[in-house]
C-alpha cells in the first residue's frame, strides 16, 4: 500500500510533469513560452472590452440655494403634482427668518424654477396675493 502525497509533493510531481513538456505558466495558462505574448495580448484586449462595458454610475450634483422663505413654505406645502415627493422636492438644509437654504440636483431645482417662474408671471395665477407673486419672483432671480 502506497502512503499519500502531501500537497508539496504533489504539487512538485505537477511542476515537474509541466517542466518536462517545456510549458511555463502565464497567470494559470500553461503554454510554450513563444505565445506567452499572445496570450497576454488577448488578456488585454479582453480586459479592455469588460473596462469599456462598465458604464459608470452617474450620481447627481446637488447644489445649494437661498430662497425666499414665503415661495418656499408655499411650495413645500402644495408638493409635486406627480412622482415621488421625496424625489421631486429640494431638501430644506436651514432657515433664517425670511430665506431658506434649500439642496437639490438639477432636476427638482428646475422643478422649483419652473413653478416660481409660473407664479411671477403676470399671466400666472390670480388667486395669489402679491407678496407671494413677488417672493415667487425673487426665488426666479435666486435660482438663475
Amino acid at each position: 500500500m502506497t502512503t499519500a502525497k502531501t500537497s508539496a509533493e504533489r504539487q512538485a510531481a505537477f511542476r515537474a510533469r509541466k517542466a518536462a513538456a517545456e510549458v511555463t505558466e502565464v497567470r494559470g495558462i500553461f503554454a510554450p513560452p513563444d505565445r506567452h505574448d499572445d496570450i497576454r495580448t488577448a488578456a488585454a484586449k479582453i480586459a479592455k472590452r469588460k473596462v469599456r462595458a462598465v458604464k459608470p454610475i452617474e450620481v447627481p450634483t446637488v447644489k445649494r440655494y437661498k430662497v425666499p422663505a414665503k415661495f418656499w413654505d408655499d411650495f413645500s406645502d402644495r408638493g409635486p403634482c406627480d412622482g415621488d415627493p421625496e424625489t421631486a422636492m429640494p431638501q430644506e438644509v436651514s432657515r433664517s427668518s425670511s430665506r431658506v437654504l434649500i439642496a437639490g440636483t438639477d432636476a427638482q431645482i428646475e422643478w422649483l424654477r419652473s413653478d416660481a417662474k409660473h407664479y411671477s408671471d403676470k399671466w400666472g395665477p390670480d388667486e395669489i396675493s402679491s407678496g407671494l407673486k413677488a417672493s415667487a419672483a425673487s426665488t426666479v432671480k435666486a435660482l438663475a
